[in-house]
């Protein structure tokens, strides 16, 4: 089965890049690392069009190919861990909504508020992160961290959650009229400065907020507060994508703004003579929503939640939906574990790997290792909440559930579509809105480089994820990771001074029924790729008997599937410049075949009406052969092009059509 995809470049006379401007000599450059979170950036859409300066930054610097979300892939999870390294298993902060029965005893709560999550600290005793954080042990080095924020208040608190006990400073933007700051005078100064925060009501994304808060960062809070590392929420694509969808004019100006803003932070870094390194990520990618699942309403209609208000049972709509069971009791769990993987709806169900005794979990051994973490809850046919990293003993969910998605592009021609929970009605959704929070890969691979003096340059394809953020950081600011363990990794293989990403690196899927988890590692870390149902697999079939034996049976049919990702480009050719140009698209592989093999037409040059580029084309696959089946597994594609000084380039598109293949010899 083979598609078709069209590689095109335009000659030009310029191309944007990251402007620099000469440090300072009258002092010594004081070190400075910022990470910057652009919510809902998905990878893919980074390019010399859209994104100049994240894109010249991706060349200069280390780009991962490979990086994951945290699971579920919403936004306030993966700040928690970006802003601790450590997974929601030991942080507490299971997503965009959980259940604390001192909050409320009877529904979820929104961790985007700020106010709730004091309230938690409050009633937890300053627990509202159960680990040691980022700025905490920023601080204990004697420097100081700053989080900043134009999305929810939630979010760039997660990122900085001891700032309300003098640890670092936190300005968030994002909800109310004036700044949520911390300490309150510094919010203070900004309104006397720069004026409350602009509204975004009836606006098509979020710029002109982002624009504000990029400013106070660069006039006065690089200055003022002298920070050591910058944590800095941009808020936008997320609001844009969720109400037009991903590849919409209204996100892609949310995107070209980010960049603008986000290029300007660093050059006004430079012109204050810091030493700047810079790390960029996003929080999660994104999908269509074309399903919704009332967690909450199956349950009740079930008998096994009492109303919608009772608390014997919560759910918490997250993405995934996250149920608690009131006292942890492990007839219940298992109950509501037996009916959701019944559900057609139903992708992969979650229990901890141990059944709860008492009322409470017992820690599972070998739960830090890929090599040893016990795959499979305690109710047979699911898997761990240990293998996710959701095992928390203290406010962790009994039972997770997941839902069935696609890589079936949307009406803007971009692939990935999943079902989601929520209220209302179960069943199709239609229009443009979009989500995150699935299991997909669409979600879960999510956007990483480094860039600075003292990164590599190169393309990483090894494991990587938010979770390894906050060691990088420390390893960045020669800060010893000392103190509570941290989850994630340093980066290493991104560092000037680093060696490999690691020693043994691996990739496993485990089976439970229809369902499938594929994990990846490095040296024991792990990071999750993937869940799904295999919706290809017809349901066994029990052939009627009036006596005598039944037989049992199922078919798979003949299967090879290839989608590609929306074409890619090199942008702007410049006439006389010697340069090495990349881009690059992805594809999508389903093959039932004992065999697969993924190859491309041969690239030759592109060329533009009689004229062609002397140098080839060269395109590179992150993976190219299967020795076993295969769902949704994802491809990188990458397109290579050296342009020479002395190259005579015809002013138009040079372009390309590539034909790429899948095929078998064991169908």
């Amino acid at each position: 089965m083979a598609r078709r995809a069209l590689l095109g470049a335009t000659v030009g006379l310029a191309a944007a890049t990251v402007a620099a401007s000469p440090a300072g000599a009258q002092t010594a450059p004081k070190p400075l690392t910022i990470v910057f979170v652009v919510d809902g950036l998905r990878p893919d859409s980074i390019n010399p069009t859209d994104t100049p300066n994240l894109y010249r930054m991706g060349q200069e610097g280390t780009r991962f190919s490979n990086s994951h979300s945290v699971v579920p892939t919403v936004t306030r999870g993966n700040a928690t861990t970006i802003g601790s390294g450590a997974y929601p298993a030991r942080s507490g902060i299971l997503g965009n909504a959980m259940y604390w029965p001192g909050v409320n005893p009877t529904a979820s709560f929104s961790t985007g508020d700020a106010n709730q999550l004091t309230k938690l600290d409050e009633v937890t005793g300053g627990k509202m992160v159960l680990v040691q954080t980022l700025g905490e042990r920023v601080q204990a080095a004697g420097l100081k961290l700053l989080s900043l924020g134009s999305g929810t208040s939630g979010a760039t608190l997660l990122l900085n959650p001891r700032a309300p006990k003098g640890v670092g400073e936190m300005v968030s933007t994002g909800d109310n009229a004036a700044p949520f700051a911390y300490p309150t005078a510094l919010g203070e100064s900004i309104i006397a400065r720069f004026g409350n925060p602009p509204s975004t009501s009836g606006q098509p994304n979020a710029n002109v907020r982002v624009t504000y808060t990029e400013n106070v960062l660069r006039e006065q809070l690089l200055t003022a507060s002298s920070p050591d590392v910058v944590m800095n929420w941009i808020t936008e694509p997320d609001g844009s994508q969720h109400s037009f969808g991903v590849g919409s004019d209204q996100a892609l100006s949310g995107i070209r703004n980010s960049d603008k803003e986000l290029g300007l932070v660093i050059d006004r870094a430079r012109e204050l003579g810091r030493r700047t390194n810079v790390i960029v990520a996003s929080d999660h990618g994104f999908s269509l929503r074309d399903y919704n699942v009332n967690v909450q309403g199956a349950l009740i209609a079930a008998g096994l939640k009492a109303s919608a208000n009772s608390d014997d049972v919560i759910v918490s709509n997250t993405g995934p939906a996250l149920v608690h069971v009131k006292n942890r009791d492990p007839q219940k769990i298992r109950a509501i574990a037996e009916f959701l993987k019944t559900q057609p709806w139903a992708a992969t169900v979650y229990t901890a790997a141990e059944a709860p005794v008492g009322g409470a979990y017992v820690k599972s051994p070998g739960d830090e290792n890929a090599a040893t973490v016990k795959p499979y809850g305690f109710v047979p046919g699911t898997f761990s909440l240990e293998l996710i990293h959701h095992s928390n003993p203290e406010r962790g969910a009994d039972v997770i559930v997941t839902f069935p998605w696609s890589s079936q592009p949307n009406g803007f021609g971009v692939p990935g579509r999943a079902a989601y929970a929520g209220g209302g009605t179960t069943g199709p959704v239609t229009g443009p809105a979009s989500e995150h929070g699935s299991f997909s890969p669409w979600d879960i691979h999510n956007t990483l480089l480094a860039w600075g003096p003292d990164i590599k340059r190169g393309l990483s394809d090894a494991p990587a994820g938010n979770a390894d953020i906050a060691p990088t950081v420390l390893a960045l600011a020669g800060i010893p990771a000392t103190g509570e363990p941290l989850d994630g990794r340093v980066l290493s293989e991104a560092l000037a001074t680093g060696t490999t990403a690691g020693q043994s690196f691996g990739t496993r899927i485990f089976r439970a029924g229809k369902s499938a988890v594929q994990i990846s590692s490095v040296d024991g870390k792990w990071y999750v790729d993937k869940a799904w149902a295999d919706d290809s697999t017809p349901e066994a079939q029990i052939p009627p008997a009036a006596n005598g034996q039944g037989t049992t049976s199922g078919t798979v049919p003949a299967t090879l599937a290839l989608t590609l990702g929306a074409p890619a480009s090199f942008g702007a050719f410049t006439p006389g410049v010697d340069k090495d140009y990349a881009a690059q698209t992805t594809a999508d592989v389903v093959s039932s075949a004992g065999d697969a093999a993924l190859t491309v037409s041969d690239p030759g040059h592109l060329v533009n009406g009689t004229f062609a580029l002397p140098s080839a084309l060269v395109v590179e696959l992150s993976k190219a052969a299967w020795t076993a089946p295969v769902s949704h597994d994802p491809v990188t594609i990458a397109f290579k092009q050296h342009v020479s000084a002395g190259d005579a380039l015809r002013t138009g598109a040079y372009s390309k059509t590539l034909t790429f293949t899948l095929s078998t010899t064991t169908p």
